[in-house]
């Protein structure tokens, strides 16, 4: 999340209200549902939850593709790899609830 406001302030103005408006909403939404997850009771809200933080994940991914192909971030911007790590992150979490999920 951090990393996405400092990359959308470097922006020009337009494109900041634009795309970059969508992209900080997008990555405030992967943790805050892992919190709501969490915060809920049981495993099956839990793993909701985390599903739709790995959805909010691809969209980030899909908005940080859209600032590249416009020539607001280069291939190798940060935010690709950080990406990339919080989709690992989040399908192994994933995993573990549904292991959880289907003991009981």
């Amino acid at each position: 999340m951090v990393e996405v406001y400092k990359t959308v302030q470097t922006f020009p103005l337009d494109d900041q209200y634009g795309i970059g408006k969508q992209m900080k909403r997008t990555s405030i939404s992967i943790p805050s549902n892992i919190a709501e997850g969490w915060g809920r009771s049981g495993n099956k809200s839990f793993h909701y939850f985390l599903t739709v933080s790995r959805g909010s994940n691809c969209e980030l991914e899909t908005q940080t593709i859209g600032a590249k192909m416009l020539g607001l971030v280069r291939e190798d911007h940060v935010l690709f790899k950080l990406i990339g790590e919080v989709g690992k992150m989040l399908n192994s979490l994933i995993q573990k609830v549904e292991i959880e999920k289907n003991k009981n």
